[in-house]
């Protein structure tokens, strides 16, 4: 994995470290949707058992895609791993599982993919934890600061960055780039699965342009474009919405919310 990993310490019985939060730096992803980083999330347990530890963090700076565990983690088995997001600002991932290597330092490990968002830093948090059912008498929350660093930029391939900013309210844009000519097509979709708007097309959704120019052309030149959309007000509803790219040999896919 790129990128100075993000250390999350969760403090456990028989380990103590500063109180303080630490901060640490991963690169800004606006150009490439996909970038995965995998974070340990530190702490040593004192016995084996059943596990359950509950992380606080914003989806709208990053998201959780999984929870791993190994020979190599303190917790050798996952058997419920809830990721809740019905509030962005307030998200938990809570984990269930097995612990029987109690010298690892690292509990497991958190598959994490940032966005873009209009805040520089974030942070995530142990909230709690039990262990054989018990809170563990040397338990302290612990906090790690997350600092977006200089952008990754791809290339010699095809791409559709992430939406910028996300959430939005009055319009937002993503950046394109083409290794070769191809006739292009967008798709927008609501959460739900509805088709709200195909561009070029007749839906008015979303005002939109390329570079600037109002006029669309569906067959692109090798090279680099920034898509703008608009919402219209009245007929976009506030919620999640994924937006594909269709090169005709590959669809490419990225998702953003709109805030009114």
């Amino acid at each position: 994995m790129r990128a100075t990993a993000i250390l999350i310490f969760v403090l456990f019985e028989l380990f103590s470290f500063s109180a303080q939060a630490d901060t640490f730096y991963i690169p800004d992803t606006t150009l490439a949707m996909g970038q995965t980083y995998q974070i340990p999330v530190y702490g040593v347990v004192s016995k084996t058992g059943i596990i359950e530890l509950t992380l606080s963090y914003s989806a709208i700076d990053f998201d959780i895609k999984d929870v791993i565990c190994g020979d190599s983690t303190a917790i050798s088995q996952i058997d419920l791993k809830d990721i809740d997001i019905n509030d962005f600002k307030n998200s938990t991932v809570h984990i269930i599982g097995k612990t029987t290597n109690i010298e690892s330092k690292v509990m497991c490990y958190l598959l994490v993919e940032p966005l873009v968002s209009p805040h520089k830093s974030s942070q995530i948090e142990s909230s709690s934890m039990l262990l054989s059912g018990e809170v563990p008498a040397r338990f302290k929350a612990w906090k790690a600061i997350i600092t977006l660093e200089g952008p990754y930029i791809p290339k010699n391939e095809t791409y559709l960055s992430q939406a910028r900013p996300n959430p939005f309210r009055e319009s937002l844009e993503f950046n394109i780039g083409l290794l070769e000519e191809s006739k292009v097509a967008f798709y927008i979709y609501s959460a739900s699965g509805d088709l709200i708007q195909k561009i070029p097309g007749d839906q008015n959704a979303f005002e939109y342009s390329i570079n600037n120019t109002d006029g669309f052309s569906d067959k692109f030149a090798t090279g680099n474009y920034t898509l703008k959309l608009v919402p219209n007000r009245n007929l976009v509803p506030l919620g999640l919405y994924v937006i594909f790219m269709d090169t005709g040999k590959k669809i490419y896919k990225s998702n953003f919310i709109f805030m009114k």
